[in-house]
């Protein structure tokens, strides 16, 4: 064998230990990945809909009108829901497009983005920014549908647009 035959099954060998070392190092690197991301499983999930808007069928309304600006409201959930980790059984509705959980009252000029931990609060902001109702029929709202174990809570905004906007409304819903 020459030299030169010699080299190259050392080369060959050595590149095939060093494939053997990445494909183990990947195997690796995606077994602990799914571990890890399985012990973070959570009992609840985000689902993305594309369905059109269907204002809610006589909900609980917590403030309306056009001198909507800024108001939060406690509300009781009727069953505890998880966040971030955490049980809740209490949220704040901002008019400002967001909902906080747990005791603590954010204020009425919290902007935050969605699942933002701001001053030990957690939020769940759908459309977080200044607004204000539009008309007489503008609303914040809520309502519980469904049956236990199986039950959603629905916060509503309704009629709003930017704080001193005078053109487009908008309404949207967030469910817990």
């Amino acid at each position: 064998m020459t030299n030169h035959m010699y080299m190259d099954k050392i080369v060959q060998t050595l590149l095939k230990q060093a494939m053997y070392k990445h494909i183990a190092l990947v195997l690796l690197a995606t077994f602990g990945i799914s571990q890890n991301v399985a012990a973070q499983s959570m009992p609840y999930s985000f689902v993305y809909t594309t369905n059109t808007y269907s204002a809610l069928s006589s909900p609980t309304v917590v403030s309306s009108g056009v001198s909507m600006n800024d108001a939060t409201f406690s509300v009781t959930l009727p069953f505890s829901f998880r966040f971030n980790g955490t049980l809740y059984s209490q949220i704040y509705l901002s008019e400002n497009g967001y909902v906080s959980f747990g005791t603590t009252n954010p204020g009425t000029t919290t902007s935050s983005s969605i699942s933002s931990s701001n001053s030990g609060f957690e939020v769940a902001a759908p459309f977080s920014a200044d607004l204000q109702g539009s008309a007489s029929t503008s609303q914040l709202s809520y309502l519980t549908s469904g049956t236990s174990p199986n039950r959603i809570f629905t916060a509503e905004w309704k009629n709003m647009r930017f704080l001193g906007g005078t053109g487009q409304t908008f309404s949207f819903q967030v469910l817990v």
